[in-house]
């Protein structure tokens, strides 16, 4: 506030000349609200193009101007006011008269995102019905343009994804489980299981198998007969296969004398 002192000498013509002051002082304009109704300020979801917030009675010739926190209270700016969230927009506008000032809340939404296809490798049979090692990259939709997710640094394939049989022969259709990292789903979400604010979400993909595998020369065997003795002679020909490791199986074996 500031305060001006003025001294007037004051004359006329049946007093002798006198002395009067007087005081100018200034004072800051009074602060106005504005009506939460009065003040648009639209969300929107990440990836989209920012809003910005207007005031329904704003005067002719009264620049709005605006400030933002999050929802811890911070104060940010408008560049870097893009991760999904809840804000407060506080907007100003003077006039001779008074100063208004009002507050908006909103919200950026988490993007909804999905699959639209899974790549493999080829997996050779090794006893077990994992998928995760094989899944070499996810096709995901909706993501915004230009954005492309990679594996292990946006996302991650869960453990459990898995063929539907370990066996070559019924092994045809895939479940895979993938995973948002924790910074990836700051802003993007999956739809599964009745909700929007997924982190997982399970993709089936059919038409996929597992392929034999070549095995080593299985050992050579020998069965020795008697000349001239009416006997039927029989050979285990499974102890000629060459052993398995861990969980793999031979499966249905057939034998086909040459």
């Amino acid at each position: 506030t500031v305060i001006l002192t003025a001294k007037v000498v004051v004359q006329s013509d049946n007093y002798e000349d006198f002395n009067m002051t007087f005081k100018v002082k200034a004072k800051d304009k009074p602060e106005l609200a504005i009506a939460e109704s009065d003040i648009t300020m639209v969300g929107w979801t990440y990836g989209q193009t920012p809003t910005t917030p207007s005031v329904s009675s704003l005067p002719e010739g009264a620049t709005l101007t605006a400030a933002y926190k999050n929802a811890d209270g911070k104060d940010i700016t408008p560049g870097s006011m893009t991760d999904a969230g809840k804000y407060t927009v506080t907007v100003r506008y003077e006039t001779d008269e008074a100063v208004y000032t009002g507050t908006k809340k909103f919200t950026i939404e988490k993007r909804i995102i999905g699959i639209t296809d899974v790549t493999f490798v080829n997996k050779t049979y090794d006893g077990t019905d994992d998928a995760a090692s094989c899944v070499t990259a996810v096709t995901f939709d909706n993501l915004p343009e230009g954005v492309t997710f990679t594996k292990d640094t946006d996302y991650y394939i869960d453990h459990s994804s898995h063929y539907n049989s370990a066996e070559v022969k019924n092994a045809n259709a895939t479940i895979v489980n993938v995973n948002l990292k924790e910074e990836s789903f700051k802003n993007y979400a999956f739809r599964w299981n009745g909700s929007d604010n997924q982190s997982h979400v399970e993709f089936k993909k059919n038409d996929v198998g597992i392929y034999k595998v070549t095995l080593p020369t299985a050992t050579a065997g020998e069965l020795t007969i008697v000349n001239g003795l009416d006997r039927t002679w029989s050979f285990d020909l499974s102890t000629l296969l060459p052993k398995l490791d861990g969980p793999m199986e031979y499966g249905d074996v057939r034998y086909t004398i040459d």
